[in-house]
């Protein structure tokens, strides 16, 4: 099993609660886009990449032209030049997502590794500063809490503060 990377953005204009705007957070993955290669349109629609979708009909649309006009638009020149096309997109397909979402407000936050998804999300929450700093209240709530437990006195009874 290989490790994979995933880059983490986040929109610039976040509220007060960091936590509160987790579910806006984008993991992309980093490397090839199988699906952008194996049916561009549709990745491009699922991802609501409108502009980008745009252009990808224009370069498919010139490189069918190209081709009819050098004479390999039929059978297998224009189906090799359609499938080396949606290889192309699939190297640069999630580059084509991050750039899209800095143009759209988002800032690269972390870049994060592991085996899967969602070992990399969890290994971005543990370090992610806002869970840190909630993890350290934690700790530190039950730190005073664990002051408020019993403690022996001199004559053998045992005798504790309440919890707050």
């Amino acid at each position: 099993m290989r490790e994979i990377a995933y880059t983490v953005h986040e929109p610039e204009k976040t509220p007060d609660n960091p936590l509160a705007h987790a579910d806006e957070l984008v993991f992309i993955k980093d490397g090839f886009a199988w699906w952008a290669a194996l049916a561009p349109l549709l990745w491009l629609i699922y991802h609501r990449l409108w502009l980008p979708l745009v252009g990808f009909v224009a370069v498919f649309a010139a490189f069918s032209l190209l081709g009819g006009l050098l004479g390999v638009s039929g059978e297998p020149g224009g189906n090799l030049l359609a499938i080396g096309l949606s290889i192309g997109f699939g190297f640069i397909a999630n580059d084509l997502r991050r750039f899209m979402l800095e143009r759209d407000g988002y800032r690269l936050v972390s870049v994060v590794a592991g085996f899967s998804p969602e070992e990399c999300e969890r290994r971005f929450y543990k370090d992610w500063p806002p869970m840190r700093e909630m993890a350290a209240a934690a700790g530190s709530a039950a730190g005073s809490a664990g002051s408020g437990r019993a403690e022996k006195t001199r004559g053998g009874a045992r005798q504790g503060r309440a919890m707050a």
